[in-house]
């Protein structure tokens, strides 16, 4: 098999990506081991060459759209076409712990916020990152694959009773039935039943959070309590839902799969869809199909795409000068999301999380005596000389230790997501256990983590200040960063049009509008005060570190202004953008009805995060797959009567 189609080895980013790559190509010389995943080959020739009449178009291979290309293209008698913005995924990230290394690298859109009052004004330039999958998988690529489908609640509140969670329920069974997986990725290593997890249920217990079970397959509890969760981690590798869904049927005839193509404009005939206009190498081509389209191209690119199409608010359309299509004034309004703020924890006394038994050592010196990794001594220099272990040779070695169990075995710490597929589900009002409104995620960074440490807080876009003030601490404690995330935000921003499809959208997040967010999250670091402050944090005299802030240290230390005001300036995305082409029969306040047509247009349906009415009580990925799984099937039934 020619190395190329087990993956994209171009990885650029962070030392540690480019370290690990560099070790990947020197255990692939002789064969494609790691990342062994043949996608969809690129049929762009069939299409533009006009070899094939085309019955349906996918746009976007994300959470939704490789399961809607799949399960379209079981029609044996329908062309398919799926058009990808990007390539096909990095290898790294096939990788579980390096999550956090895929941002901005070429599998990313690598947004950011507008600048905006109050929201994001204390990570570095102002503003968020707003990672987006560019990729085959889309955001699967990047997310940290946790499997969470949400509250019953959540689906029954949509307003309409085919989209209810007794009617929505056998999709997410349906996909794991044919081709995913969720599974404890963890089990066969070591956080399961190391001291984090147990210091941490410890804790849970003496403020009364339950431990909770699974008790419906997959389908994971969702009220107050704990829960170590499932992730969509497969033999140690990451499971994206191109892998998943697309890797299996790549030889499927009546599939046609597009990569590094670029959809710039939906084309219309009075408001009836009959083709798309695609950018690809530096060339534009003209795309007729006979069914239906279908846009999955995520909550931001999806309005960015419909407004480049003449189809939202005509006002906002008008001053860019795009001829209006069709006036539906919901198009990137109501943009929901899960905003996070961090709340670190130093740890007076070491803790003894992590450990590992029988880690089988890498041995420099055979390999490279033995030729089978000819360039390790390469490798091992490289790592002194950019400084990606701060000259700690201990770090670089035991980096690599790691690196070695993994790629021979799968097992190890880069099998896994750390502690943070132990959560806890909190309830801040203390009226609604069965409703809870906050998922805490616990980091544990040992003493001397600082590279890790400063790769997450990167992630977060946290100024290099900031940064160094937890980077101290570390060098001579083990720290836990509690990361409480807001499940059930009333606030919404918005994503309005862009002057030409290949301009970055400009994303307004409008974080805490509503005074009753910053309140509850302000009830949520109270809540993990009183964690901490529990016997089995006691142990360690474990406190919370106060990050240097000139605007909020003007404010009396740990009063409810003081934390309003650095959660507001501190808070980042836990990017699970929503909402912003949502359902509803009001043609005014949503974009598509609940058959996911768009308002007014012929062969036109959206499936993806943006038409959720609102955002779910959970990480939202689960509940894009079933959108794709429940699209497929309303798209078959549609033309079945038709026909």
């Amino acid at each position: 098999m020619m190395l190329d189609t087990c993956g994209n080895l171009n990885a650029t980013g962070s030392p540690l990506t480019t370290l690990l790559s560099q070790f990947l190509l020197t255990m692939m010389t002789k064969s494609c081991e790691f990342g062994n995943v043949a996608y969809p080959d690129d049929r762009s020739n069939d299409v533009l060459d006009n070899h094939v009449k085309i019955d349906m178009v996918v746009v976007g291979s994300g959470s939704s759209g490789s399961v809607i290309a799949n399960r379209l293209s079981e029609v044996s008698k329908w062309n398919v076409l799926l058009i990808e913005a990007g390539d096909s995924p990095l290898v790294t990230s096939n990788v579980p712990a390096l999550v956090f290394h895929q941002m901005k690298t070429s599998i990313d859109w690598a947004y950011e916020t507008e600048k905006q009052p109050g929201v994001c004004e204390g990570l570095q330039n102002g503003v968020c990152n707003v990672p987006r999958g560019k990729a085959l998988g889309g955001s699967s690529n990047m997310n940290a694959m946790m499997y969470l489908v949400g509250n019953p609640n959540d689906y029954n509140s949509w307003g309409n009773s085919d989209w209810n969670f007794k009617n929505v329920e056998k999709y997410f069974h349906k996909s794991f039935k044919d081709y995913y997986y969720a599974g404890f990725a963890n089990r066969s290593n070591y956080l399961n039943t190391n001291d984090i997890t147990e210091t941490i249920g410890s804790a849970t217990k003496d403020i009364h959070l339950d431990k909770l079970k699974y008790k419906n397959k997959n389908i994971n509890p969702n009220k107050a309590g704990t829960l170590h969760l499932k992730t969509n981690i497969k033999d140690g590798e990451r499971l994206n839902t191109a892998r998943a869904f697309l890797a299996p049927i790549k030889e499927r005839p009546n599939l046609f799969v597009m990569k590094n193509t670029l959809v710039t404009k939906i084309l219309l005939e009075n408001k009836k869809a009959t083709g798309v206009q695609v950018y690809k190498d530096d060339k534009y081509y003209t795309i007729k199909f006979s069914k239906e389209l279908i846009i999955s191209a995520g909550a931001v690119n999806t309005p960015q795409l419909l407004f480049q199409s003449g189809i939202g608010d005509e006002e906002l359309l008008k001053k860019e000068n795009i001829d209006v299509k069709m006036n539906l004034p919901s198009v990137g309004k109501y943009l929901y999301d899960h905003p996070l703020f961090v709340v670190p924890v130093q740890m007076n006394k070491h803790h003894q999380g992590g450990r590992r038994k029988n880690s089988k050592k890498f041995d420099f010196e055979k390999y490279g005596e033995s030729g089978e990794i000819s360039n390790m001594n390469k490798i091992k220099s490289k790592s002194t000389e950019d400084n990606t272990f701060k000259n700690n040779s201990n770090a670089a070695a035991s980096f690599l230790d790691e690196v070695y169990n993994y790629i021979t075995k799968r097992t190890g710490s880069l099998a896994g997501i750390g502690a943070f597929d132990y959560i806890a589900f909190l309830d801040t009002t203390a009226k609604s256990p069965e409703d809870p409104n906050i998922e805490m995620i616990p980091f544990f960074y040992k003493m001397n983590d600082l590279n890790t440490m400063e790769m997450t807080l990167n992630f977060l876009n946290w100024p290099k200040t900031m940064v160094d003030a937890m980077l101290e601490p570390l060098k001579k404690h083990d720290m836990f960063l509690f990361v409480p995330m807001f499940l059930k935000p009333k606030s919404f921003g918005n994503i309005t049009v862009s002057k030409d499809v290949f301009s970055r959208p400009k994303i307004f997040l409008n974080y805490y509008h509503e005074e009753e967010d910053l309140n509850t999250f302000v009830k949520a670091v109270r809540i993990i005060q009183k964690f901490i402050a529990t016997k089995s944090f006691k142990e360690y005299n474990s406190k919370i570190i106060k990050i240097p802030d000139s605007v909020c240290d003007g404010f009396h230390y740990d009063s409810d202004d003081y934390w309003k005001c650095t959660i507001k300036r501190r808070s980042s995305s836990y990017y699970h953008l929503s909402s912003t082409a949502r359902m509803g029969d009001n043609i005014l306040t949503s974009v598509v009805n609940y058959k996911l047509q768009v308002h007014g247009l012929e062969n036109v349906r959206i499936a993806d995060a943006s038409v959720m009415p609102y955002t779910v009580n959970a990480n939202i990925h689960a509940t894009c797959v079933m959108i794709g799984e429940k699209c497929a099937d309303l798209i078959k039934q549609y033309w079945e009567k038709s026909v």
